[in-house]
């Protein structure tokens, strides 16, 4: 079984052919397409493949821990 990753551009703009998996070099395991729809890798996890842009995870991760920290003073305070 392969997957197929389809073509894309990179968060730094450059284009990226569509590749199979698993690449040369991966493990027999790596048969999904995995990552971002800008950032792409072959992996063994069927659900790992998120069909936004890498950095818009990374701008909601930040905000979760800004929102966590704010609980955290704000319950501090209230205790």
């Amino acid at each position: 079984m392969s997957a197929e990753c389809s073509s894309y551009y990179s968060a730094d703009g450059v284009f990226v052919d569509s590749f199979s998996c698993p690449k040369p070099g991966n493990a027999a395991a790596a048969i999904y397409c995995c990552g971002f729809n800008d950032i792409k890798y072959c992996c063994d996890d069927a659900n790992s493949f998120f069909p936004y842009e890498y950095g818009y995870m990374w701008w909601l991760r930040q905000m979760f821990f800004s929102l966590l920290l704010s609980v955290s003073v704000l319950w501090s305070v209230c205790l």
